[in-house]
């Protein structure tokens, strides 16, 4: 009889080279509660080696920004079969690396607005399971540059906020929202955020 297959390894990182986050703390504890996950937050992008992610179904850079030192390691990670996950300014990392840039969807940050309670939709998708198709978020609304090469599950009105795409074999999701920290108890912004990490580790 075979033993049961171990939960996927998941890893996170939050290195900030630009702006930090004072709800990166709320948000890595998410990501720790999520169940039949094996979750493990890193320091460094640059500790994301080869080995390192020889065992890990995805990685997810929450709330990470600007240029740390770039690792190509991670893109051929994702092209392989691996899941990468951006959550809220981790479009506004690497904007200067074209190759990154390309992975998460081929957008780029411009800005945004105050914190502001918001009515968006939501499209049906296996990330947006039991989500309604509509309901309020209090955050902070990314503006791009650019619609992402993507299937996009969240909307403001027309602009994107949240997408999934393949990239080589693997699978990208990305969210623009988490900026408060309000936004980590928000039953609706987990289940989205909770569901698009299982999609990209394949969990």
């Amino acid at each position: 009889m075979y033993a049961d297959a171990p939960p996927p390894a998941v890893l996170v990182v939050s290195e900030t080279a630009g702006f930090h986050h004072d709800s990166i703390p709320a948000e890595q504890a998410f990501l720790r509660s999520l169940a039949g996950l094996r979750v493990t937050v890193v320091d460094r992008i640059a500790q994301l080696t080869p080995d390192a992610l020889r065992g890990a179904s995805a990685v997810v850079f929450a709330s990470t920004s600007g240029s740390p030192p770039r690792n190509p390691a991670l893109l051929r990670f994702v092209r392989d079969g691996g899941g990468f996950v951006g959550l809220h300014s981790a479009s506004d990392t690497y904007a200067d690396w074209p190759s990154y840039v390309r992975m998460l969807g081929g957008v780029r940050f411009t800005g945004h607005g105050p914190v502001q309670a918001r009515t968006i939709s939501a499209a049906r998708d296996v990330v947006t399971r039991g989500l309604p198709r509509r309901f309020r978020q209090t955050d902070e609304y990314y503006r791009f540059k650019g619609t992402p090469t993507a299937r996009v599950v969240v909307r403001l009105g027309r602009a994107p906020l949240a997408w999934r795409r393949a990239y080589g074999r693997g699978r990208v999701f990305y969210s623009a929202l988490g900026h408060p920290i309000s936004a980590w108890s928000a039953p609706r912004h987990r289940r989205l955020v909770a569901q698009g990490v299982r999609w990209a580790a394949r969990g």
